[in-house]
Formats: C-alpha cells, structure tokens, sequence
C-alpha cells in the first residue's frame, strides 16, 4: 500500500521496491483486491499488464501509514535526516516524512576459547 500511495503502479516497480518474491507479491495484491482494497487496470493486452490502484477504501490507509511513520520518526532517537518527505498536492502542506531504512547495530559477539 505504500507504494501504491507514492505512485508505484506496476507489478514490476512494486517488486522492485519492496523486494519481496513475485510469488509473495502476487498474491497479497490478489488479496487486496478480493477485499477491495486495491484494483487493477488493464495497461497492455501482450501479454496482459497491469497497473494497481487504491480503491476509495484502501485510499484511506495513508492515513495509518503516514502515522506510522511519523510515530516512527517521532520516537527514533538516531539522527538521520528522513529519506523522503510528504506534501499535499493542493496545499504544498507538509504531510509527514518517512525515514531512511534503519542500519543495524547489531555486533557480532566475541566467543572466548
């Protein structure tokens, strides 16, 4: 759903941004459109292609997502500044941001002989 709010339309893109399997991807934008959440048009008929769109229903969803991910910023403690910044079309208003993936700071452990 994100992607679909930022624009990305198509099966390919979509992958591309998430990096999830073809297999996992296909059939959660299946399941989103069986609950009404998403729909897809028709862009190419050799061989069919698709473009997905937000239904009215799951337009609503920016909402949660952009909380999200202000919560997220809001109670981050790491300094980065957030990878991409959200505007209202009409108003220019700052919506929110989303921040860059997080770098882990996992240390490998020592094991002592």
């Amino acid at each position: 759903m994100r992607e679909l709010s930022l624009n990305v339309r198509r099966f390919q893109n979509i992958q591309a941004q998430t990096k999830i399997g073809s297999h996992l991807l296909s059939s959660r934008l299946r399941r989103l459109e069986k609950d009404g959440i998403v729909e897809r048009r028709l862009y190419c008929d050799h061989p069919p292609r698709f473009e997905y769109f937000a239904t009215a229903k799951g337009g609503e969803l920016d909402e949660v997502l952009f909380a999200a991910a202000n919560w997220n910023i809001k109670w981050d403690d790491s300094a980065e500044e957030p990878s991409l910044a959200v505007f209202d079309k009409n108003t220019g208003e700052r919506l929110g941001t989303i921040p860059p993936p997080k770098k882990s700071t996992r240390r490998r452990r020592r094991v002592a002989d």
